[in-house]
């Protein structure tokens, strides 16, 4: 079994990095009022406020605090949404090579289905798993518990690939 995060792992961050801190602050300006740098002040505490937590990937949860509709936003951009150099590929001769492909992500089921639906890379995939589906963050030992519940996939005969460290270590 290869448990493969998404985001940073098979996609490239551009397309985050740049919704996160240049087209919601515009837009959020744009609809409250304020200038640019209130708005990214405003969103960059509230990004370290909720950081590791299952609000931090929740579309919901920011679209109420920022009174805004955050997954069409993120639409708005999905011109960049991209795969990794080679993720494509990578993906493609481990299915050759028989491997169960599991795709495991906090990225909000709106947000997942959009990257889905741009990049197509569930077509190499065996199953796709949002953590929202467990309510718990991959930071966090329940979501680790959950996944095994469902999957009981061996540890032993498996590896998990995710290039956030704090991920990594739970």
């Amino acid at each position: 079994t290869v448990l493969l995060d998404m985001d940073g792992t098979l996609l490239d961050l551009h397309f985050d990095s740049y919704f996160w801190f240049e087209h919601l602050p515009m837009r959020y300006a744009e609809s409250h009022g304020v200038n640019i740098d209130e708005a990214r002040a405003f969103l960059e505490e509230r990004i370290r406020h909720f950081e590791g937590t299952l609000q931090w990937y929740c579309l919901d949860h920011w679209s109420e605090l920022v009174n805004l509709d955050v997954a069409k936003l993120k639409a708005e951009v999905k011109h960049k949404i991209k795969p990794r150099p080679h993720a494509e590929t990578f993906l493609a001769r481990l299915k050759a090579l028989k491997k169960r492909l599991v795709l495991i992500t906090n990225a909000h089921p709106a947000g997942l289905a959009l990257k889905l639906d741009v990049t197509k890379i569930d077509q190499y995939l065996d199953i796709v798993i949002s953590s929202h589906e467990f309510q718990s963050p991959k930071e966090e030992q329940t979501f680790w518990q959950c996944l095994q519940e469902r999957e009981q996939f061996d540890p032993k005969r498996s590896v998990f690939i995710d290039d956030t460290p704090r991920i990594l270590r739970s």
